[in-house]
């Protein structure tokens, strides 16, 4: 009997070709029911499966197989694909996290600040852009002596903001190439880690933005104010949001492990580190030195970030008492304040990228670490935000003879500082105690053969005492 699939010679008697196993009947069989069926068929007429083009021989089983014979089509090839809800869920929250990340790109360009005077319709913004030009024209109007002192924080300026211009950008361009990694299957690692990083990069340079062009100035109720512009802040709130809903989706989508007592507290311990750390990027953007001075009644309050307190201290006479120490110190002091910034922002988002991920598994380690690095730096922000507050009030006091008046540093940031990075230490700590994994069960043949190790031991202990004591009776 010849086989009508491949064409070979087999006996008589066979029902199955023994080349290729289709049957030599001419019938398929349902693979669904098992009925025998016309080859020419496209659907069982018994159970209603679907079958293939008929005489698709690509999708023939091999020889023996069951529901063999000409155009048989197996059930996967027909039967629709599920994508469960966790699929679905993070591919949800990896959509949300690139918009997140998007935003904080988009808007980076868009940081600014405006001038705010009390009881005065008065528009003057500076945009992101200010240091790497506008930020020097003003020099060229000013002495040899005053421009080399402002040209110090210029420049502090300019690295801020290339820094934060890398920083950002190449976070979101691994973000993206993460993200279409991602969509072609060929990672399965998710992506709000980088998003995180991307957006928190976005965060920590606004601030330090901030920190380098900041000033204010209140009397009374009057005062001058340095104020973040209005794209800026859409660009925190937008992004803000899109990352806090991937990250919950990303809980829902994991809810089996991430609704566990020890994953609930880490996750809480957690949040009290990402709002630490929040703040801990927000304070320094109120300047370097603050301080006040009272005099009859009024109190005049200023606080100073980098590029004014230079420009500060270069109004300053020359031959007033103390100047040439008070102008160093302070330079030192700033220096090492935009340094521990910088510090501080790498740690705090490392670590913020880390937790907003989720507060086990791979990662806690890193989280911990950097943790316990940012609280260090704020400590040392602190300090240094201390030290320029009694640079300044020495200085004044030096040259001020009234009585009257009287000259303070404004410590109420420092000293918040300072403790919030206790607080963090602290956290991070406790983050770490919770976050151990435990410790995965021996396996039951390793404790099979422990325990008959341990028996044994026990039966040779017996035997060994009690031939001694058949010596003893002996």
């Amino acid at each position: 009997m010849k086989c009508n699939n491949c064409g070979t010679e087999n006996p008589d008697e066979a029902l199955f070709c023994k080349n290729c196993g289709a049957r030599l009947d001419g019938n398929v069989t349902c693979p669904h029911c098992g009925k025998l069926l016309p080859a020419d068929s496209k659907f069982c007429m018994y159970c209603g499966y679907r079958f293939g083009d008929a005489y698709a021989q690509t999708n023939a089983p091999a020889a023996g197989a069951y529901g063999a014979g000409y155009g048989y089509v197996p059930a996967q090839a027909y039967a629709p694909k599920r994508v469960s809800a966790p699929t679905v869920l993070k591919y949800v929250s990896d959509g949300l996290a690139m918009l997140a990340a998007l935003f904080a790109f988009i808007f980076m360009f868009l940081i600014g600040v405006r001038l705010g005077i009390s009881g005065m319709d008065v528009s003057v913004s500076t945009g992101f852009f200010y240091f790497f030009g506008d930020a020097y024209d003003v020099l060229d109007n000013l002495s040899d002596a005053m421009s080399e002192i402002i040209r110090g924080g210029m420049i502090m300026g300019t690295v801020a903001t290339a820094l934060i211009l890398l920083a950002v950008s190449a976070l979101f361009i691994s973000t993206a190439v993460k993200y279409i990694l991602t969509l072609y299957k060929k990672t399965k690692k998710g992506m709000n880690g980088l998003a995180a990083a991307t957006f928190f990069s976005y965060i920590a340079g606004i601030m330090l933005f901030l920190a380098c062009i900041s000033g204010s100035g209140e009397m009374s109720a009057d005062g001058i104010e340095i104020m973040l512009n209005g794209a800026t802040i859409a660009g925190i709130v937008l992004g803000g949001l899109f990352l806090l809903a991937a990250v919950v989706t990303d809980l829902v989508a994991k809810r089996e492990t991430a609704l566990t007592a020890s994953a609930l507290k880490g996750s809480v311990t957690g949040l009290v580190a990402v709002a630490l750390m929040i703040v801990l990027l927000c304070l320094p953007a109120f300047g370097v030195v603050s301080f006040r001075i009272t005099s009859d009644g009024t109190t005049l309050s200023t606080d100073l970030g980098i590029t004014n307190l230079f420009s500060f201290i270069a109004v300053m006479e020359d031959n007033m008492n103390g100047y040439n120490e008070m102008r160093i110190g302070e330079s030192i002091i700033t220096v090492m304040f935009f340094i521990l910034f910088v510090g501080l922002s790498a740690a705090s988002v490392t670590a913020l990228s880390g937790l907003s991920v989720n507060t086990e598994g791979k990662g806690k380690s890193l989280s911990f670490g950097m943790m316990i690095m940012a609280s260090i730096f704020a400590v040392l922000v602190g300090i240094m935000q201390l030290l320029g507050n009694s640079q300044m009030v020495a200085f004044f006091d030096k040259n001020i003879y009234d009585l009257d008046v009287i000259i303070a540093g404004n410590s109420a940031v420092p000293i918040v500082m300072i403790v919030f990075g206790v607080l963090l230490l602290a956290t991070a700590i406790v983050f770490a105690k919770l976050a151990v994994p435990e410790k995965a069960p021996q396996p039951v043949v390793a404790v099979a053969e422990a325990g008959a190790e341990t028996a044994a031991a026990e039966s040779g202990t017996q035997s060994e005492n009690g031939a001694a004591s058949a010596d003893d009776i002996s």
